[in-house]
């Protein structure tokens, strides 16, 4: 994900309109190449923006920082005089509350200084200057915001009060069991009230305790949304302060009362005085509350008696903005008739409509639109229509458009209409709105892009084939916006202007001429007599949850950091932030000797230096992988406990570990017998010239690899042997077979059965030889041994292919698991290789990745259908060929097709 779509996304969560605004910055960047020679406007425009940016992000955190630390002192004072457990057990949720709310702010802190990093290099780019690195020095670090002390200082305060907490929780006594006369007390009237006996209340309340009205006002406010109403009027007699706060959150009764609901109640604290619009530590008033939960007579009783129905919480939320986010249409349409904006009510607050898009709320877009709404711009460029197509919500987008909502209105920052929205999210019902509507598909972005082009790079097929435009305009997109720019290898002075964004931040910041790229690179990384210990986390490889950390209670922190060190120390420790953006690179470590490691997990908040807990994974249980785990390479799935510093479990770590074994043979050498395949980058021109008159010179990887290859599907049955065969099943009278529930015997009997023997004949055509195999049902070594001379009868340009079939994930208890099946090809290969160039490739992105890593002398290439039959999008392919260093892709993908027939 692009980082100015990421922090927008972030930014809904909390403290929205006080980022970084990257896109706007973006945006006046690249209205820097049209400028005249010269011209300074642009230069003074973007730096007089971002400083007006630095002052906003600077003097928010300023003021959340006085919040905080007053909040922090507060709740310091109040745990000095904590003695009751029941007090100390409030504090203790306070203080985690704070983590949580400290764990934002910090968030903020860490992604806006990413964010002027990345801009201030974006415009060196542009504008072939370097003010980078003096401008982030005197400008940007100075300021108080990216001063991380302060931040570490009040997490680490926090994490130890919390453990000085649970030790004091510990020692504590029950107030059941104290002599206390306040907490006998409690511990009497707490069960008379929870079951709601007021005339029992009555009885108890002649005993003469001497307690004073502070007692009853905290009786009240516990007990108000638990007992009954003549229990409270019981307590009322006692001179109640109903506008008592709480010591956590500074909620009221009245607070309490509007999310339960409790509207007979409501009305009783009302009438002795209780305060409509009092607020709490968030700025909520009792009406965002009853908005927020959907109680519309609540809400209307509010309003009635003076409840400020614009009141702006500190997220600058209104009433109507909570009631539209719950979905609760009764309330809205109660706020609008008292008098609520259906637009902004501060510059920077949410805008009703868009929000009621984002969430698909179709009955509250009803009555906004009903009452004549403005169809407005947030602060991220979009309007309601472009929201409503990138959600996907088809019935809002036609709703909209009836509206006369501009079907052709572009965002301000990408230069996209709402169809590129709904083309790259896939949001199929919404392009057939847009396109019944008339929207023009035939437009592009500010990169060049298509819609149909977004469309099959995210690997939405359907929504490509609604979108395809005519041939000349596909190939203009070709001819004008070639994918990688190749002028450092033509000898001629290099455009920077002419380099698109979506490469810029690749490009390295250096006055110094670049490296000298070497012209091939051979082989690639393997193992080498050395074990591969993987350690994945989150959804990579599908085997984990989404999120690896799980701290138990309220724990749970919005923004962790993850440390893994691996013992003895082999490599630094690695790190990662939590919550995850998106499936990352496994953490790799290569050891000699597997039975002497182990693992740690450290878990930090994101800023702080005192661990909140840790996880152990000990040599036995990553050896235990080895015999129950059959797909090596995906790994097995491991759950450990996350202990304190009092060795209290607070957690569990989820994470799953993956071992890939060497793979031994004496002819596994750079430079030995087997050559070893080479790549390069080459020029290469425009091989269609009708579409042009000029050459297009794009880079590409070349290799030694053939031009046409034979294609043998190789898969293991029970018995281990390996067979060339291309279907995962034996048909037998109707039924079909996984062939690796059949040994190799029974295999080729039950085969023969269904396929008469046919004679096997040489040819010189790839495929007649691969279809020739087939019918024969041999082994893979029979093919590479018997077969060889016929193979060797084919030109040289023409290889084989070595495509890799393993059983799916129900069916792998059956066979050889995964280390040994690549083992074993492995080991045919070596032992009746020759000098004909040989591939790999599966659809089984485990065993491109063990396959790569045992061995340097052949590539491998992941296939993949790229948006058919689910398989992922083209974007994704690359992505994974790029993580796990392989050779390329194999394709089996109608884009590509169509562009080859543009011409």
């Amino acid at each position: 994900m692009k980082f100015g779509k990421y922090i927008s996304s972030v930014s809904q969560e909390w403290a929205t309109h006080y980022y970084i605004n990257y896109k706007g910055l973006k945006k006046i960047i690249s209205s820097h190449e049209v400028s005249l020679p010269g011209d300074e406007s642009n230069k003074t425009a973007f730096f007089y923006r971002l400083e007006r940016e630095l002052e906003k992000v600077n003097t928010f955190y300023l003021q959340k920082e006085v919040e905080f630390k007053l909040r922090l002192e507060t709740l310091n004072k109040k745990k000095q005089k904590a003695k009751e457990r029941n007090t100390l057990e409030n504090i203790k949720e306070a203080f985690l509350q704070f983590q949580l709310d400290l764990a934002k702010l910090q968030k903020f802190v860490q992604l806006n200084a990413t964010g002027f990093r990345k801009i201030l290099k974006k415009w060196d780019k542009r504008a072939k200057s370097s003010t980078k690195e003096i401008y982030l020095s005197r400008q940007i670090e100075v300021q108080p915001c990216f001063n991380t002390e302060v931040l570490t200082d009040l997490a680490d305060q926090c994490a130890s009060t919390l453990i000085e907490l649970d030790k004091l929780l510990e020692t504590s006594l029950e107030s059941t069991n104290s002599k206390h006369l306040l907490r006998h007390a409690l511990s009497e009237i707490q069960p008379i009230l929870t079951h709601q006996h007021h005339l029992e209340l009555k009885e108890w309340l002649k005993k003469d305790y001497n307690l004073d009205k502070e007692f009853y006002s905290k009786c009240f406010l516990s007990f108000c949304t638990e007992t009954s109403i003549e229990c409270l009027l019981v307590l009322l007699e006692y001179g109640v302060d109903l506008n008592l706060t709480d010591d956590i959150s500074d909620a009221t009764c009245l607070h309490e009362l509007a999310i339960e609901g409790k509207l007979e109640i409501i009305k009783l604290v009302v009438e002795r005085g209780g305060d409509i619009n009092a607020v709490d530590v968030y700025g909520r008033t009792p009406l965002h509350y009853s908005c927020l939960y959907g109680h519309d007579e609540v809400t209307l009783f509010l309003l009635s008696k003076g409840a400020n129905v614009n009141a702006i919480d500190r997220d600058e939320n209104s009433p109507l903005i909570n009631a539209i986010i719950g979905g609760h249409t009764k309330c809205a349409y109660t706020l609008i008739e008292q008098g609520a904006s259906i637009e902004p009510v501060t510059p920077n607050g949410s805008i009703p409509l868009s929000i009621a898009c984002q969430y698909g709320h179709l009955e509250i877009v009803d009555l906004l639109l009903s009452k004549n709404v403005s169809l407005l711009t947030d602060l991220d460029g979009l309007d309601p229509l472009h929201i409503a197509c990138r959600e996907g919500k088809d019935v809002i987008t036609k709703r909209l458009i009836d509206f006369k909502s501009d079907i052709e209105k572009k965002d301000s920052f990408y230069g996209w209409s709402a169809v590129f929205f709904a083309a790259q999210e896939g949001h199929l019902e919404c392009i057939r709105i847009l396109l019944d509507a008339g929207c023009d598909i035939s437009t592009k972005d500010q990169e060049g892009w298509l819609p149909w082009t977004y469309a099959l790079y995210r690997g939405h097929v359907k929504v490509a084939a609604l979108l395809k435009v005519k041939q000349d305009v596909i190939m203009e997109e070709v001819k004008t916006k070639p994918l990688a720019p190749s002028e450092v290898f033509l000898g001629e002075p290099m455009n920077l202007d002419k380099v698109g964004d979506l490469d810029i931040e690749d490009i390295p910041s250096l006055s110094l001429p670049p490296p000298i790229i070497p012209l091939r690179i051979y082989g690639h990384h393997y193992l080498d007599n050395k074990v591969m210990v993987q350690i994945q986390i989150g959804e990579y490889g599908g085997c984990c949850r989404k999120e690896p950390v799980n701290l138990f209670g309220s724990r749970q922190l919005s923004s962790l950091r993850l440390k893994i060190t691996c013992k003895p120390e082999v490599d630094l420790a690695l790190f990662a932030n939590l919550p995850l953006k998106d499936a990352i690179t496994p953490f790799n470590w290569t050891v000699d000797d597997l039975s002497l490691i182990s693992f740690e997990f450290d878990i930090y908040p994101a800023f702080g230096t005192k661990a909140i807990g840790r996880a152990s994974c000990t040599n036995t249980q990553l050896l235990s992988i080895l015999k129950t785990s059959r797909d090596g390479i995906q790994g097995k799935e491991i759950i450990v406990s996350i202990f304190d510093s009092h060795l209290k479990v607070i957690g569990d770590f989820c994470f799953s570990a993956s071992i890939i074994k060497p793979f031994n043979h004496p002819s596994l050498l750079i430079g030995g017998k087997i050559e070893t395949y080479w790549k390069s980058t080459t020029v290469v021109s425009n091989p269609n010239p009708k579409t042009s008159t000029e050459p297009i010179h794009s880079l590409i990887t070349a290799s030694s690899l053939a031009e046409e290859y034979v294609e043998l599907v190789v898969q293991s049955t029970k018995d281990g042997q390996l067979v060339v065969y291309p279907h995962s099943y034996v048909l037998v009278n109707g039924l079909n077979i996984p062939l690796n529930f059949l040994d190799f015997q029974q295999a080729k009997s039950l085969f023969e059965q269904s396929n008469p023997p046919k004679l096997f004949t040489a040819s010189g055509n790839p495929s007649d030889l691969a279809s020739s195999i087939y019918q024969s049902f041999m082994t893979f070594e029979q093919v590479l041994k018997v077969s060889l001379f016929l193979i060797q009868r084919l030109p040289t340009s023409i290889g084989v292919s070595v495509i890799l079939k393993y059983p799916s994930q129900d069916q792998l208890d059956i066979g050889l698991d995964m280390n040994l099946f690549v083992d074993s090809i492995l080991q045919i290969v070596y032992d009746h290789s020759n000098q004909r160039s040989i591939i790999f490739s599966s659809f089984n992105q485990s065993l491109c990745t063990i396959m790569n890593w045992k061995q340097p002398n052949y590539g491998v290439f992941f296939r993949t259908y790229c948006g058919f039959q689910n398989d992922s999008s083209i974007k994704e392919a690359v992505k994974f060929c790029k993580k796990c260093d392989l050779l390329g892709m194999i394709c089996f993908a109608q884009p590509f097709v169509t562009i080859s027939n543009a011409g």
